[in-house]
C-alpha cells in the first residue's frame, strides 16, 4: 500500500537536504547498487550496505525499502530523523525499527521524493503511484537548454525533478499533472532543494494549465506507456490511445513558448517500418509549420510487438490469460495503425519567427555524455546560420569557432576503427550530451583547433591550411567542408564580439 501523504505539506524538509549531500547520496551511488528489478539483487545490495555505515544506511532505507534500526537512520540523518520522517508520513516507526515509505532519489544536485522503486519481490504499482528518477527523467535533465527564462513549465511533473532543475535559472516554474500525490511530491521536492517560492503546482490534463501565457522554457518527460485502448498510464491526460499524448503536446506547445522559447520532450512514438524516412514521419508531420525549429533525435527502435511483450510484463503480467488478452489486445491495435516499430528518442524545439528547419537523426545511447545544454545552443546555432545563407559559400564570410564542447582523442590502435584508418588519425567527439564522433586525419582535427572567430571563416580556414603546408582549396569546396563542420557543430557561428548567434 502507498503511504498517506495528507500530512506531508505541514511539514517542513529543509533539514534533509544537507543530511544527504553530506553522506554523498548521489545517482551514481544509487545506480552502483545494479539492476533491482533482477530477482536476488536486492538482497545481494542489502547485505553489501550493511558495512558501508550511514551513507549504506541511508540506501538501504530510502533506496532499496529495507527496514533499519531508528539509532541507525538517527544517526545517519540527524537526532530524530526516524520521528521526522513518520510525523510527515515518509516512514513508518514500529518499536526500534524503521520502515521508510517512500524513496529517493537525487540527479545533478536536485533531490527527490517518491513512491518506493518496483524492485524484484515487490507487487505492481498501485495506481496513483509516483515513479522516482529513471532513465528517461535523468535523459530530460540532460537535454534541456539551462539559460536564464522569466517562466518555466513541467508537464507532468511526477516527483518534480525537472521543475527543482528548472527552479535554478527560471524566475518562476509551473508544474502540472493530473495525479494530485505527484503535486504534493513535487511539491515537497521544492521545500527539500530550497526553491519553493519558484514552484507553482497546478493539476491540469495535458496543456490546460498553462493556456494564456507564454513560457521560455517546457519540459516534459511524461511517464506515458502506449496501449491499445485509452487506459494508458499517464501524468498529464487522464486517457490517450497510442502515442497520442505526445503527438498532442507537439502539435499544442509550439503555441505556448515565447519567442525563442525552447521546448524538451522524451517521448515514444510508433511508425511502420524502421528505415528512413518512416520513422520519423509522424513526428516531422506534428511540427510542420508550427512556428519553431526542430531537432529529433531517435535513440532506440524496438518492434511493437517487444514493446508490448515488455510494457505488459511491467504491469506485473507473465505467462498466462490475462497476459496473453492483453498481448492479443495490443497486436490487434498495432496491425489496425499500422504500427510495426516503436521509437524512443528526445524532441527538442525553438520557438523562432522566420524560416525555420528541421532536423532529424539517429543517435544511440553509447554516444551519451552526460549535461548538453551547450551542444544543444551550439547545434541549433549552427543549423539556423546554414539555413539562413544565401549561398553555401556564404560562410566563408561567417566567424567561426571551435565549440566548447569538442574534443580530439587519437583513435587507439586496440578498438576495432583502428584498422580501417590511417595510423594517428583523431577522433573529433563531444564531451557533452552526445558524443557524435568523427573520425579524421590529425591535419583536420589541427585545422579545427585553429578556428577562434576573430575573422571570417575562409580566412582562417585558408591561413589554416597554408600553415600546415597546404593549398586552400576553391570556395565551394571549403564552403563544404565548413559545412559540414558546423553542422557536427564542432565549429560554432559567432558575432564579432564573440557571442554565439543563437
Amino acid at each position: 500500500m502507498i503511504a498517506n501523504l495528507d500530512a506531508l505539506p505541514n511539514h517542513d524538509l529543509s533539514w534533509l537536504a544537507p543530511r544527504l549531500k553530506a553522506l554523498h547520496f548521489t545517482l551514481r551511488n544509487i545506480a552502483g547498487l545494479g539492476d533491482l528489478t533482477v530477482a536476488g539483487q536486492v538482497a545481494s545490495a542489502d547485505q553489501q550496505l550493511l558495512s558501508q555505515g550511514p551513507l549504506g544506511t541511508v540506501l538501504r532505507a530510502l533506496v532499496l525499502g529495507s527496514r533499519v534500526s531508528v539509532a541507525e537512520l538517527d544517526l545517519a540523518l540527524g537526532p530524530n530523523a526516524a520521528k521526522r520522517l513518520a510525523d510527515a508520513g515518509l516512514a513508518r516507526v514500529e518499536g526500534e525499527e524503521v520502515a521508510c515509505l517512500v524513496s529517493a532519489a537525487e540527479c545533478y544536485g536536485a533531490l527527490t521524493l517518491a513512491d518506493p522503486y518496483p524492485t524484484a519481490g515487490r507487487p505492481a504499482l498501485e495506481s496513483g503511484s509516483v515513479l522516482n528518477v529513471g532513465n528517461a527523467s535523468v535523459l530530460a535533465s540532460e537535454f534541456t537548454v539551462r539559460s536564464k527564462v522569466a517562466l518555466a513549465a513541467d508537464i507532468g511533473c511526477g516527483q518534480g525533478l525537472q521543475a527543482v532543475l528548472m527552479a535554478a535559472h527560471a524566475d518562476r516554474v509551473i508544474a502540472t499533472d493530473v495525479n494530485p500525490r505527484a503535486l504534493l511530491l513535487t511539491e515537497a521536492a521544492a521545500k527539500l532543494n530550497g526553491v519553493s517560492d519558484r514552484i507553482e503546482c497546478r493539476m491540469g490534463s495535458l496543456l490546460d494549465p498553462l493556456q494564456g501565457q507564454h513560457f521560455g522554457l517546457i519540459v516534459s518527460n511524461p511517464p506515458f506507456v502506449m496501449r491499445d485502448d485509452a487506459h494508458g498510464a499517464s501524468a498529464i491526460s487522464a486517457s490517450s490511445v497510442g502515442d497520442g499524448v505526445v503527438e498532442s503536446l507537439a502539435r499544442g506547445i509550439p503555441a505556448l513558448l515565447a519567442d525563442y522559447g525552447w521546448f524538451t520532450m522524451i517521448c515514444n512514438w510508433h511508425h511502420s517500418a524502421d528505415a528512413s524516412p518512416s520513422w520519423s514521419e509522424r513526428p516531422r508531420l506534428w511540427f510542420a509549420n508550427a512556428g519553431v525549429d526542430v531537432w529529433i533525435v531517435r535513440n532506440q527502435t524496438v518492434t511493437a510487438e517487444h514493446y508490448g511483450r515488455s510494457m505488459i510484463e511491467a504491469d506485473g503480467h507473465k505467462a498466462g490469460a490475462e497476459f496473453d488478452a492483453r498481448f492479443a489486445a495490443w497486436k490487434k491495435w498495432c496491425a489496425e495503425n499500422n504500427a510495426n516499430f516503436v521509437s524512443f528518442g528526445i524532441i527538442i524545439a525553438r520557438r523562432r519567427n522566420g524560416a525555420n528547419w528541421m532536423r532529424v537523426e539517429s543517435i544511440p545511447m553509447t554516444h551519451r555524455r552526460g549535461a548538453g545544454s551547450d551542444l544543444i545552443r551550439n547545434i541549433f546555432a549552427g543549423q539556423t546560420t546554414l539555413a539562413s545563407l544565401a549561398t553555401p559559400e556564404a560562410l566563408l564570410n561567417m566567424r567561426l569557432r571551435r565549440s566548447n564542447t569538442v574534443q580530439g582523442v587519437q583513435v587507439p590502435a586496440n578498438v576495432p576503427e583502428a584498422a580501417k584508418v590511417p595510423p594517428g588519425s583523431v577522433q573529433l567527439l563531444h564531451n557533452q550530451g552526445w558524443a557524435m564522433p568523427q573520425i579524421v586525419s590529425p591535419d583536420v582535427a589541427r585545422f579545427v583547433q585553429q578556428f577562434d572567430g576573430s575573422r571570417p571563416s575562409g580566412e582562417q580556414a585558408q591561413q589554416a591550411i597554408r600553415a600546415m603546408g597546404g593549398t586552400p582549396p576553391g570556395p565551394e569546396q571549403l564552403a563544404r567542408v565548413l559545412t559540414g563542420m558546423v553542422r557536427s557543430a564542432f565549429l560554432v557561428p559567432v558575432s564579432a564580439s564573440g557571442e554565439v548567434l543563437l
